[in-house]
């Protein structure tokens, strides 16, 4: 297959504030539970099956009431310790995009990418936050042993709250070029962007990530039409009956041919159930 050259679609902010100013926005402090209150065990996947319904109109309402809620706004911010010494806080802030495809009583969890989520190799330290459909803000953690770089995919927990989100089906899907698909993330910093295009095959790729290093995929992506761009690395890829078949982590940037790249979703379940075995 032809190997493309892609940049991963994700919004990066370097920022020189006073760490009082941050200190308000996110909690530096924040320490993740221990895996045992938040372990997942026992988890099963269904077979995706081909969606009956072709035309979009049919499910636009469900998508901007009620699936939008399963997109959420994902930010990580790597700092040093010394920050805080000198009150001269400097940071670098990446703000991306996650699905949300399980629940249990306590916690909400969600895949997004791993190049989202991962501290920036020049820094100390790293906090999440996730924001939601209605900006309830949330400190998140990464699920502990979920970080896969050669899928970049990553597990992210946040406890629940008053508001009830929309939680996802996962299938067991490598879906077929034509499939009809959907994509909503939050692209330039927008929030719940509908997108909605088809599969146009499969692919090999190659990401410059943000160190502008090159970085070699060896499973074979889901090359779509439905658009994304900085900001909607994680974000879901779904069939028109609302089953997560995919997540988006890259696109070519090209204004005259755009195309646009998601893990399939038969590895994401094989994924999973490695990570939580």
């Amino acid at each position: 297959m032809k190997k493309i050259l892609l940049f991963i679609v994700i919004i990066v902010f370097s920022i020189t504030l006073s760490s009082c100013t941050l200190l308000d926005s996110y909690h530096f402090d924040y320490e993740a539970p221990e895996l045992s209150t938040y372990k997942l065990s026992d988890m099963s996947f269904d077979s995706y099956t081909r969606s009956s319904i072709t035309d979009y109109s049919d499910i636009e309402d469900t998508l901007n009431e009620e699936i939008v809620t399963a997109n959420i706004y994902i930010q990580s911010v790597s700092f040093d310790d010394d920050n805080f010494i000198t009150r001269n806080f400097e940071a670098q802030i990446y703000a991306g995009s996650g699905v949300i495809f399980y629940s249990t009583d306590d916690y909400y969890y969600a895949l997004t990418n791993m190049h989202v989520v991962n501290k920036h190799r020049d820094y100390e330290k790293n906090v999440l936050s996730v924001t939601d459909h209605l900006n309830n803000i949330y400190d998140a953690f990464i699920y502990e042993g979920s970080m896969n770089e050669e899928l970049d995919l990553a597990i992210i927990v946040f406890p629940k709250i008053d508001e009830e989100l929309t939680v996802l089906d996962l299938v067991d899907a490598e879906p077929n070029q034509h499939t009809v698909v959907v994509v909503i993330s939050n692209p330039l910093s927008e929030r719940d962007v509908i997108t909605n295009g088809e599969i146009l095959g499969y692919t090999k790729t190659i990401i410059t990530n943000r160190y502008d290093e090159e970085h070699h995929y060896d499973f074979d992506a889901i090359m779509h039409s439905a658009a994304i761009d900085s900001g909607s690395s994680g974000s879901m890829l779904i069939s028109y009956d609302f089953d997560i078949i995919g997540i988006n982590y890259a696109s070519n940037h090209d204004e005259e041919e755009p195309l646009h790249y998601a893990i399939p979703a038969n590895l994401i379940v094989d994924y999973i159930l490695d990570v939580i075995e």
